[in-house]
C-alpha cells in the first residue's frame, strides 16, 4: 500500500505490536491506532519511512518506551493513556510544524525540554498525570500561539515560580491547569493580562502571598481552581467581575477578612467553596440570590464566620456541613434564623455558654476513653487475648477518633452523645474482632479520598475517588437507596454498570465515574441526576434517547469515551443544562436544532 495516505483503525480491539506493513507506507500523512491494545515499542523503520506523516493518533494502547518523535512533518501528535516512559526527547523542539502535543497518562520523567520553546505554531501542550519535575522554562513563553496549557492532575512534581515572563507572553491561552504540584511563589499579577483565559486551576501546589487584584480582569473565566494553597490576605473585591464564572473554588488556604459582597456578582456560579479558611464576619445576603447554587454546591465550614445563617432562597433547608466549624454559627445550622434577620443573636450568646459546658463534658469523655483504650489494650494483649493485627486496629481506630475530636474546632467536634454512645456501644465490643465502619449504621456523610478502600455501605453521600480501587462496580451501592452524591472517580473500576444501579438508587443527583474502566452502554436511569460525569472510560454505543428525560441534568461530561451515533435530538428538551461536553468519541451526525433550547448552556 505505497500509495496510501490515510489510515485510521482507531477502536477495533487490535491486540498485536505495531503493524509492519505500515512501514511501507511512507506517503502517509494521517495515521491513527487508538484506542485498541497495541503493545511493545515503536519500530525504528516508523521513524525513518513515514517522512510525510502530519498526524499521528497512539491514544489508549500499551506503547512503551522511548516516545517516538522524528517525523519532520507532524503536526498533531496524541500519545495520551499509554506506558511510554524516560524523558522527552530534546529533537521534540525539531519538529518544527508541530501544533498539538498530547502526552499525559504516562511515565514520563524529567524536566520540560527547552527546544520546546522553538515550536512557534504549537497551541495545545498537555502534560498531565506524569512524572516529570522541572521548572516550567523560561523558553515556552516563546510558544506565543499557545492557547491550552495543561501541566496539571498527580504525578507531576513540578516546582519553582511561574514567571511573569513567560505567562506575559501567552495572551492566546484559554485553559491553564497547573493543579497537583509543587509550583511556589506568589501568584503573578501578570495572569491578569489572560483575557481570553476560560478556565484557571492552580489547585494542590505551594503558591503564597495575597490572591492578586489583577485576576479580576479575566472577564472571560468560567472556572477558577486556588485551593489547597497557602494564600493569605482578603478576597480580593475584583473577583465580583467575574459574572461568567461557574465554578469557584478558594478553600484550604489562609484567607482572612470578608467575604465581599461583590460575590453577589456571580449570578451564574453554580459552585462556591472558601471552607478550611480563616475568613470573619457573616455570609452575605446576596449570597441567597444565587439561584444556581444548590445545597450541595456550596461551602462555608471550618472558617470564623459568625452571625446567623440565611434560610431563603439558596440557603433553605441547607445542610449543617456546609457551614460546620464556624463560631457562632454551628446552632444555627439547622435553620432557624430568617433572611437579613438578627432574631438569632440573643439566641446565641445563651447557645455559647451551654456549648461551652457540652464542650467540657465531652472533652471529659475523650480523655476517659483514651485512658481506658491504653489500660484495655494492655489487658487484651498481655491476659485475655491474642495479639491480633486486627485487634491492634480496631484499637488505633477508637483512640484516632477521640483524638481527632480534641483536636477539631469546639464547634465541629461530635456531640456527647456520639463519644459516649457510638464509641461505647459500637467500637469497644468489636475490639476482640476485625473493625468494619459498615457496622455504623447511622452514619450519613462519608468522605475517604486519597486511600485504598474497597467499599462502604448505607450511605446518602458517598466520595471514594482517586483510591487505586480494582474491581467491578461495587455491589453494595446497590442498596443504598438514599444515595444523593457518589464519586467513584479516578479509580480502576471496570466492567458494565450493572442494572440495579438504574433502579434502586432513585434520588442520585450528582454521580462521577471519571477516569475509571467502565464500558457498556450508558448509565441513563437517573430521574433526579443533575450532574453526570462519565469522561474517561470505555462506554461505547450511542447516546441513549431517555438522556433527555433527565429535566434536571445541568452538566453532561461523556468525553474521551468510544461512543458513536447521533446526538439524540432529546438532549433539546434539558432546559437547565449548562454544560455539555462531547469531545473525543466517535459521534458522527450533525449538530441537532433542537439543541438551540438549551438556552443555559454556558459549555
Amino acid at each position: 500500500m505505497h500509495s496510501l495516505t490515510y489510515l485510521d483503525l482507531n477502536q477495533n480491539n487490535i491486540r498485536s505490536e505495531f503493524p509492519e506493513f505500515i512501514f511501507e507506507c511512507q506517503n502517509l500523512s494521517f495515521l491513527d491506532l487508538s484506542h485498541n491494545f497495541f503493545t511493545g515499542r515503536i519500530p525504528e523503520p516508523v521513524f525513518a519511512k513515514l517522512g510525510k506523516l502530519e498526524y499521528l493518533n497512539l491514544t489508549y494502547n500499551l506503547f512503551q518506551d522511548p516516545l517516538p518523535s522524528h517525523f519532520p512533518k507532524l503536526k498533531h501528535l496524541h500519545l495520551a493513556w499509554n506506558n511510554f516512559s524516560g524523558p522527552i526527547p530534546e529533537s521534540i523542539g525539531l519538529l518544527s510544524d508541530l501544533q498539538l502535543i498530547d502526552l499525559r497518562n504516562n511515565f514520563l520523567e524529567g524536566k520540560i525540554p527547552t527546544t520546546i520553546g522553538q515550536l512557534r505554531e504549537l497551541w495545545s501542550l498537555d502534560l498531565r498525570m506524569n512524572s516529570l519535575n522541572s521548572s516550567i522554562p523560561s523558553d515556552l513563553g516563546h510558544c506565543t500561539d499557545l492557547s491550552i496549557l495543561q501541566l496539571d492532575f498527580s504525578d507531576n512534581v513540578f516546582t519553582g515560580p511561574i514567571l511573569p515572563s513567560v505567562i506575559s507572553n501567552w495572551s492566546l491561552v484559554v485553559q491553564l491547569n497547573l493543579q497537583r504540584n509543587g509550583f511556589s511563589g506568589n501568584i503573578p499579577p501578570e495572569l491578569g493580562q489572560l483575557t481570553n483565559l476560560n478556565y484557571l486551576n492552580l489547585d494542590f501546589n505551594d503558591f503564597g502571598g495575597e490572591l492578586p487584584s489583577q485576576i479580576g480582569n479575566l472577564n472571560s473565566l468560567d472556572t477558577l481552581y486556588v485551593s489547597s494553597n497557602h494564600l493569605t490576605g482578603v478576597i480580593p473585591l475584583s473577583i465580583g467581575n467575574f459574572t461568567r464564572t461557574c465554578f469557584l473554588d478558594l478553600s484550604n488556604n489562609n484567607l482572612t477578612g470578608v467575604i465581599p459582597r461583590s460575590i453577589g456578582n456571580l449570578t451564574q456560579i453554580w459552585y462556591f467553596n472558601v471552607s478550611h479558611n480563616h475568613l470573619s464576619g457573616e455570609i452575605p445576603s446576596e449570597f441567597s440570590n444565587m439561584d444556581r447554587l444548590t445545597i450541595y454546591n456550596y461551602d462555608f465550614s471550618y472558617n470564623n464566620l459568625t452571625g446567623p445563617i440565611p434560610t431563603c432562597g439558596i440557603f433553605q433547608n441547607a445542610p449543617a456541613d456546609a457551614f460546620v466549624g464556624n463560631y457562632g454559627m454551628w446552632r444555627h445550622a439547622r435553620g432557624t434564623a430568617a433572611c437579613n434577620s438578627s432574631s438569632g443573636i440573643s439566641k446565641r450568646n445563651s447557645d455559647n455558654s451551654k456549648g461551652k459546658n457540652d464542650i467540657n463534658i465531652v472533652v471529659i469523655v475523650i480523655i476517659f476513653f483514651l485512658a481506658f483504650g491504653v489500660v484495655a489494650t494492655i489487658i487484651a494483649f498481655f491476659i485475655f487475648l491474642p495479639p491480633t493485627y486486627e485487634l491492634a486496629k480496631a484499637v488505633v481506630l477508637v483512640m484516632s477518633l477521640a483524638l481527632a475530636c480534641t483536636r477539631a474546632h469546639p464547634r465541629s467536634r461530635p456531640p456527647m452523645s456520639f463519644v459516649a454512645l457510638k464509641l461505647s456501644t459500637q467500637a469497644m465490643p468489636c475490639l476482640p474482632e476485625p473493625f468494619e465502619i459498615g457496622l455504623l449504621r447511622e452514619l450519613e456523610h462519608l468522605s475517604f479520598c486519597n486511600n485504598n478502600l474497597n467499599g462502604m455501605r448505607s450511605l446518602t453521600h458517598l466520595d471514594l475517588n482517586q483510591n487505586a480501587t480494582h474491581s467491578e462496580f461495587p455491589e453494595f451501592i446497590f442498596e443504598c437507596q438514599n444515595l444523593t452524591f457518589l464519586d467513584l472517580s479516578r479509580n480502576q473500576f471496570t466492567g458494565q454498570i450493572p442494572e440495579p444501579v438504574f433502579t434502586k438508587p432513585g434520588k442520585l443527583e450528582y454521580l462521577n465515574l471519571t477516569q475509571n474502566l467502565f464500558q457498556g452502554p450508558l448509565p441513563s436511569h437517573f430521574p433526579k441526576l443533575k450532574h453526570l460525569h462519565l469522561a474517561g472510560n470505555n462506554f461505547g454505543g450511542p447516546i441513549p434517547e431517555s438522556l433527555g428525560l433527565l429535566s434536571g441534568l445541568q452538566r453532561i461530561d461523556l468525553r474521551s469515551n468510544s461512543l458513536e451515533g447521533k446526538i439524540p435530538t432529546t438532549i433539546g428538551q434539558l432546559r437547565e443544562l449548562q454544560f455539555l461536553d462531547l469531545q473525543m468519541n466517535s459521534l458522527n451526525s450533525s449538530i441537532p436544532s433542537e439543541l438551540g433550547h438549551c438556552t443555559n448552556l454556558t459549555h
